[in-house]
């Protein structure tokens, strides 16, 4: 029995374009400015709330 079936050729890859490029900077721009403005830690809260007192600083008057 012989085969007669054409070799597979491999897939062209495709290169992205500027406008993918730019997408991919947007996306990543826009996760890192959400990133930066969120809280540093998980604020926990029960059903009544939230359960601890907030870590507000006093102010003070400087040179007085």
């Amino acid at each position: 029995m012989c085969s007669s079936s054409p070799p597979k050729q491999k897939p062209v890859p495709v290169m992205p374009d500027k406008a993918s490029y730019q997408a991919q900077a947007q996306k990543r721009d826009k996760k890192k400015f959400a990133n930066a403005k969120g809280r540093n830690a998980t604020i926990l809260t029960n059903p009544l709330g939230v359960s601890t007192d907030p870590t507000v600083k006093k102010k003070t008057l400087l040179g007085g």
